[in-house]
């Protein structure tokens, strides 16, 4: 239907949102210090004049006359002149908030993990992972391109001249926290574990699902080259995504059960403190940190908040700073009013960071047919769903997101069947193109099912939307 978008508010109000909407049809440091002060220049010290020792007057031989004797040069005046004393220059006062380094996070988490594995689980377990662990590369945040990327383990990496291969060179620095060396058989390890079919891979599946990996070959200890079945651009940004880990060979290889929280063993910047279920999960700085000068924070606290209402109260007093992912459980009507009461604070909206969408179930009649689905996609009005449930911070949806260089604009995708309106209505083409198709499918006077939804961030509202739109154009 739409993208809906994440927002955070500044002065330590930090609330990144979105709205997720799945609809189940089925049928039935240091202070600063002032310049350094300059040396001394040396005091030049005069070459003293040599000794005039007069020359030895030469014998002459009959009738040889004498050569003129050579005027002597001036000898030049030596001029020494001072070392002019460097003008002290004031460093330039810094410019926008200063980050203060160490301190405990706050933050907003909205669900306990069902276990520890980050390949095996969804979202929910990929995301407490990600302070523990490092990958190959990330997304750069420092920078304003979304698609940026930079090195995390590795320090570099290489595209084959036949575009066929990535050589990664690794940081020598790096250390599992148990002391042991991070090196390439870590890495080959964990690009073949994630691609394992025997095995549960949701978290990783992209690597699983598309077929880029072609196994790998160790040059040294702190190089690898991974192969590709065929070029792909797709590739690395896949591998820059959180819940792509590196994992630690020596440990696995034991057989322990990396869903357990006492088997947890990274090599990031914080390591997991306490957990208690469905109230907090507790990170501690790593204090072998092999990245100097990193992590910037002692540690984190996320509270487990699921309930709207509760983690509005939570910002509003402080308790929590921020959100550990897009979902904050919040809709966002409440987030403009946090906005709004909270003295000094404001509200950037961000994103597109997430989707509402409607899921059918294609295993099941009449959604089989994809005449069906289509005519209820032709039907469906976005634009006031986006309204009401956004007020209206969001953007109409397509496969490809919005504010991409190989993106539609918005411009683009409301001129689209299934989006497209006439003075604020849904356009009567579409209409009649979805009536047409039930039509065809065997149910001209429509049909009975029925729409699940969960009851946070405006997505009931959306589903009683939507289910009125279907029934009042096509029964």
């Amino acid at each position: 239907m739409f993208h809906s978008r994440m927002f955070k508010t500044k002065f330590l109000i930090f609330v990144p949102l979105a709205l997720v909407l799945i609809l189940a049809v089925a049928c039935g440091g240091d202070d600063p210090t002032s310049p350094p002060r300059p040396n001394d220049a040396p005091v030049p010290t005069n070459t003293p004049e040599p000794t005039n020792t007069p020359e030895p007057t030469p014998t002459l031989a009959p009738g040889e006359t004498p050569a003129p004797t050579p005027t002597p040069m001036p000898t030049p005046t030596r001029v020494v002149l001072p070392t002019p004393e460097p003008t002290p220059t004031t460093p330039p006062e810094p410019v926008g908030p200063q980050p203060i380094l160490g301190g405990v996070l706050t933050m907003q988490h909205y669900a306990s993990p069902s276990h520890w594995s980050g390949y095996e689980g969804t979202f929910g377990n990929q995301v407490v992972n990600e302070p523990i662990y490092n990958n190959l590369i990330e997304y750069n945040p420092e920078t304003d391109d979304p698609v940026d990327l930079r090195g995390d383990l590795a320090k570099t990496w290489e595209l084959g001249s036949d575009s066929l291969s990535y050589t990664f060179t690794l940081d020598e620095n790096a250390m599992w926290h148990d002391g042991t060396p991070l090196t390439a058989a870590d890495v080959q390890f964990s690009l073949d574990w994630m691609v394992n079919r025997d095995e549960i891979r949701g978290g990783v599946s992209p690597l699983l699902i598309d077929p880029y990996y072609n196994g790998s070959e160790i040059i040294n200890d702190y190089t690898i080259k991974v192969n590709m079945d065929y070029p792909a651009v797709a590739f690395l940004p896949y591998l820059a995504l959180g819940q792509m880990s590196i994992l630690p060979k020596h440990h696995l290889e034991t057989g322990v059960d990396l869903r357990l929280e006492a088997n947890i063993l990274g090599s990031g910047p914080f390591m997991l403190q306490d957990y208690r279920k469905d109230i907090t999960i507790e990170y501690t700085r790593n204090p072998n940190y092999w990245k100097e000068g990193k992590p910037y924070l002692d540690g984190m606290v996320w509270h487990i908040v699921n309930s709207g209402p509760t983690s509005f109260a939570a910002y509003k007093t402080g308790q929590t700073l921020m959100s550990t992912s897009m979902v904050s459980v919040m809709p966002n009507s409440d987030a403009l009013r946090l906005g709004e009461e909270v003295q000094g604070g404001r509200i950037h909206w961000d994103g597109p960071a997430s989707v509402m969408q409607v899921h059918t179930n294609h295993e099941r009649e009449p959604w089989s047919d994809p005449r069906v689905r289509k005519a209820l996609h032709l039907a469906l009005h976005p634009q006031p769903i986006k309204e009401l449930t956004t007020n209206p911070q969001a953007t109409l949806r397509y496969p490809l997101p919005p504010g991409f260089w190989f993106a539609p604009t918005e411009e683009e995708v409301a001129q689209l069947p299934g989006f497209r309106e006439v003075n604020g209505e849904k356009h009567p083409d579409d209409l009649a193109e979805a009536k047409r198709l039930l039509a065809e499918a065997g149910f001209p006077d429509g049909f009975s099912s029925t729409m699940m939804t969960h009851g946070l961030l405006g997505v009931k509202e959306g589903g009683e939307v939507v289910a009125d739109q279907w029934r009042r154009t096509l029964g």
